[in-house]
């Protein structure tokens, strides 16, 4: 990672998000939720702090394990959420309850349901029974996976196709140049060509490039753009100006590892 970028002053944003039950919130004003701890625990784990000898980071963790352990899953969560918390688990070391977890799709197979949900839900299916057989649902007929209107769609379908058993699903060639048009002059990448842009966007679209074999048309532009979300206090916003959130800060620091990859040819 460019280590550099980042400093001591993103490790102390993250652990001024942590609650007094453990888990991490999106500010030092928001309660804890079990996707901020998987990014505030990700985010120390990607900055070499999990393994380091640092008693606070120690601390940290054991406050967090305390948290999952408490931690309830309910039958109603988003498939989202279940995904964090199985990550959050596994980056804390502890084992997750997974008496509540409703991880068959055909719940999910009506395109009327939110690609996003689909696409968390077999990926909770996937860490939970892994390889289990291929595709064992069908297609999900309603959806096309040929078009994608945002990138976020566009890395969905790019997913799930192969788990549908849709043999073509997106075409791509016009998949990695659609991509690349999504760079603006800024070096962020927006929601699709010629809309704003912002972090999300970049861990988005240089994880489908990545997955396309290419990249991006201004490699070092969009370090540039992420350098320029980082704040004074060591956090990053989704954008130069903006307030700071884990989320976003999650966003920059994957990103920054993706560029990596990209440099080395990985």
């Amino acid at each position: 990672m460019y280590r550099a970028d980042l400093g001591p002053k993103t490790a102390e944003f993250v652990l001024a998000r942590q609650k007094g039950d453990g888990g991490f919130g999106a500010t030092p004003h928001l309660p804890s939720t079990v996707e901020d701890t998987f990014y505030g625990l990700s985010i120390l784990e990607a900055l070499g702090l999990a393994k380091a000898n640092d008693g606070r980071v120690k601390d940290s963790f054991k406050r967090a394990i305390c948290y999952l352990q408490a931690v309830e899953p309910q039958p109603n969560w988003n498939p989202k959420t279940s995904y964090y918390y199985l990550l959050a688990c596994h980056i804390a070391g502890t084992e997750p309850k997974q008496s509540a977890f409703h991880y068959d799709l055909l719940k999910y197979r009506d395109a009327q349901q939110s690609l996003e949900d689909v696409y968390y839900a077999y990926l909770v299916r996937e860490r939970l029974r892994p390889h289990d057989g291929g595709p064992k649902y069908g297609r999900f007929s309603k959806i096309n996976f040929c078009e994608w209107t945002t990138a976020r769609e566009l890395w969905f379908k790019l997913n799930l196709a192969p788990f549908v058993g849709d043999k073509k699903g997106p075409d791509k060639g016009k998949a990695g140049s659609w991509v690349r048009a999504c760079q603006n002059p800024d070096g962020g990448f927006g929601f699709y060509p010629g809309s704003t842009s912002f972090i999300d966007n970049c861990y988005t679209c240089l994880k489908i490039l990545i997955t396309l074999g290419q990249e991006p048309a201004d490699l070092e532009g969009v370090r540039g753009f992420i350098l320029r979300c980082k704040t004074a206090r060591g956090g990053f916003s989704r954008k130069n100006g903006g307030a700071p959130f884990l989320s976003a800060t999650w966003h920059a620091v994957a990103s920054l590892e993706l560029l990596i990859n990209l440099a080395n040819g990985s």
